[in-house]
């Protein structure tokens, strides 16, 4: 079973559906019970002698986000909130929801690298909810990816339909929520906003890559900072004969950047000069043997930075570590060199936002 995006041809004739409707509809759908959030194709068909129900109206106005990256016709007295990236609009009786938002990922990438965003997403956002849910993604007619999950929030069960698809180096994201029983009854109508989109991504391309961010607390709670959602998220950790070790890291959909933060913690306090020792053997274990050092520097707040290259390997990083009691941190960022300069602004706003308790 699949839930389609409905062809151009038929985006006018529900919109005209939806108008009449409004006009002539004296009382609300009865409410049927979802049987799956997977909607079937007979739900999707919108004709004029079978018109389907109406959730909401629209607005006769086209909301167009103030950056310009896209327009669409959202429901008409929903609660709005814009923001950089996107905009959020909620049903005032609290049974619907939609967010629309787009996010600049630096480059055009193939239909696999965009499945690893995806999926970057879907773990390190929806997955935070209570009874993630997701079921098999499904490609649309326009090419653009459904996501279809249920969630739990606010002591309520929502199903979610995500569209995601890149234009440019731009991906778009259509998220809308309805509470389990009356996903039957909103289904259309939600269509409805998606193919009312309409989308311009040079102007989403003038955006800052990765905007849609969340705040990671390191182990122990010895500091934190900002990370973008789209990076895949890995923790690695054992705790054998007195040693501790935990390695956070993040990559980016297309593997050319990544972002370690390393606990190490033997039980004893580990010096200034042994620790430096510590972080070149770790560099060159981890990163490469053919690793050169060109920029040492001790910093106002007692941590010290190497900046680093690999010849061999076509890469380069900037590498920050300190102790604290007997932990070892260890905070790494590296790139492939030809994207360097493309992934180094996401770098510089982690530093900005990292924060020590």
């Amino acid at each position: 079973m699949s839930i389609n995006r409905l062809p151009s041809w038929l985006v006018l004739s529900l919109m005209l559906v939806l108008l009449i409707m409004a006009c002539t509809c004296s009382g609300a759908s009865e409410a049927t019970q979802v049987v799956s959030p997977v909607a079937t194709e007979e739900k999707l068909e919108v004709t004029q002698e079978e018109p389907s129900s109406v959730a909401f109206v629209l607005s006769d106005e086209i909301f167009i986000h103030s950056s310009g990256a896209f327009a669409v016709y959202l429901p008409d007295g929903w609660v709005t909130e814009e923001r950089d990236d996107g905009i959020a609009a909620n049903d005032p009786d609290d049974t619907a929801a939609l967010d629309i938002s787009f996010t600049n990922i630096g480059v055009s990438v193939d239909d696999e690298t965009l499945g690893i965003y995806i999926d970057a997403i879907e773990a390190n956002w929806f997955a935070s909810f209570e009874n993630y849910n997701a079921y098999d993604p499904e490609i649309q007619g326009d090419g653009s990816i459904l996501m279809p999950k249920d969630v739990s929030s606010g002591g309520k069960t929502w199903t979610i339909l995500s569209y995601y698809w890149q234009e440019g180096t731009v991906v778009y994201q259509q998220d809308f929520w309805v509470l389990e029983d009356l996903y039957d009854d909103y289904l259309d109508s939600l269509l409805a906003i998606a193919n009312s989109m309409e989308t311009d991504a040079a102007a989403g391309e003038d955006a800052s890559l990765y905007a849609f961010r969340y705040s990671f607390t390191g182990p122990d709670g010895l500091f934190s900072f900002d990370v973008p959602y789209g990076l895949t998220y890995v923790r690695e950790e054992s705790d054998e004969d007195g040693m501790r070790v935990i390695i956070d890291s993040w990559t980016s959909p297309d593997g050319q950047m990544t972002v370690e933060s390393l606990l190490y913690d033997e039980g004893e306090e580990v010096s200034r000069s042994l620790a430096g020792a510590i972080a070149l053997e770790l560099l060159r274990q981890f990163y490469a043997s053919d690793l050169k050092v060109i920029d040492d520097l001790v910093q106002p707040d007692g941590s010290e930075r190497l900046m680093w290259n690999s010849a061999e390997g076509n890469y380069s990083g900037t590498t920050f570590f300190e102790t604290r009691g007997t932990s070892f941190l260890f905070l790494t960022w590296f790139a492939d060199d030809d994207h360097y300069d493309l992934y180094e602004p996401i770098w510089l706003d982690l530093v900005e936002s990292y924060d020590i308790p």
